[in-house]
């Protein structure tokens, strides 16, 4: 399944590709390390699912989701962050999945796998 990633920090974007790829059926197609980079690609890239950084430089405040799924009503958009208190912002806004960075890898591959059987 394609997966994207997006996260400023390129040692958690290498992290998940390695877990991503290890435990499943998964190609990471592309990365991107802010929010005009993640735009730009996704709509070449056609990812099935993005996984984005609540706090990733450049994502707009207001409706900050919208050009991800714009003209995409299949993209599955799995939010991560360090604040777990940002889950109920990151679904209000439109998140398919969240994850807390500080909960085990497992998490992050249960969500993936949930939202590919349809959850």
């Amino acid at each position: 399944m394609a997966i994207f990633l997006a996260d400023a920090d390129r040692n958690v974007r290498s992290a998940m590709r390695l877990l991503l790829e290890h435990a499943a059926d998964h190609r990471v197609v592309g990365e991107a390390a802010d929010a005009p980079a993640l735009f730009a690609s996704v709509v070449i890239m056609l990812p099935r699912i993005v996984i984005v950084d609540w706090a990733l430089p450049g994502l707009p405040r207001q409706d900050p989701l919208r050009l991800l799924v714009d003209g995409q009503p299949e993209l599955r958009v799995v939010v991560i962050s360090v604040r777990p208190g940002d889950g109920d912002a990151s679904r209000r806004a439109g998140a398919d999945g969240f994850v807390c960075k500080l909960e085990p890898p497992e998490r992050l591959l249960g969500v993936v796998a949930g939202l590919l059987r349809g959850g």
